[in-house]
């Protein structure tokens, strides 16, 4: 949804005034979030749909309130200004703004967060003395959390920093990898995994229960860990497989 710059600054004047007082501090980050999240949606359906996924640590019982408050806000409509008062020239944007950042440069990923301190409030307090930061999303679940910054810069500092992340040498802190799927070579481990999997169903019973185990074992670290593992970690796990008595 495109904002003029007078209406995006009456929202933001309406998130402030909405803004519980304990996250007052936090308001120029909940600003950038909002209104990126307008700038990047063509519909007000989108626009709500992130917005109430985004605010909801901050807003809680009130998130459908405020996230109502603020599109009816963008919509409500003003009164246009004679041509002679104002006639405001379109505004032109940068290439930065203009199209999406490069993820693999301003998004970082982390891993292996102790459950207390794995929360948006807690990351971005951390993050944000690296610069700009324009979304932090949270996987309680799986003990990870994603911080987007604004410029490669700033993603760079945080990366080289030496500091322990949220003072815990634990935490694993590593530029963020996209999981689209990429075309695999026909003979890449990625494509045989399946292939020794339906292997393993048809000779099930002539392999002794021990090395059935053992196998099914090696096909899961196979399969939820391929990202993370190198060709030739993959190759070594298909040749153990292989070596207990199942073929391609």
């Amino acid at each position: 949804m495109h904002l003029s710059a007078e209406v995006e600054q009456e929202v933001l004047d309406l998130l402030r005034a909405k803004t519980p007082k304990k996250y007052q501090d936090d308001h120029s980050f909940l600003s950038r979030l909002v209104a990126t999240s307008f700038r990047s949606h063509a519909s007000a359906e989108e626009v709500e749909r992130q917005l109430l996924t985004e605010l909801r640590t901050y807003f809680e019982a009130d998130t459908q309130e405020t996230v109502s408050a603020l599109l009816q806000e963008a919509q409500r409509p003003r009164r246009k200004r004679p041509a002679e008062e104002d006639n405001p020239q379109p505004e032109k944007r940068t290439k930065t703004e203009g199209s999406r950042l490069d993820v693999s440069k301003t998004n970082l990923y982390l891993r292996k967060i102790p459950k207390e301190l794995n929360s948006i409030e807690q990351i971005n307090s951390y993050f944000k003395q690296f610069g700009d930061i324009l979304n932090v999303q949270v996987y309680p679940h799986k003990n990870s959390a994603q911080v987007c910054f604004s410029s490669e810069e700033a993603a760079t500092a945080a990366l080289a920093s030496r500091e322990p992340v949220l003072g815990q040498k634990s935490i694993h802190l590593a530029a963020f990898r996209s999981k689209k799927k990429q075309t695999r070579p026909a003979d890449s481990p990625g494509v045989k995994v399946k292939q020794v999997a339906r292997e393993l169903t048809i000779r099930k019973k002539e392999l002794s229960k021990e090395k059935t185990d053992l196998v099914q074992s090696l096909l899961k670290v196979l399969n939820e860990r391929r990202e993370e593992l190198s060709q030739e970690e993959q190759k070594a796990l298909l040749e153990q497989i292989r070596s207990l008595g199942v073929p391609e």
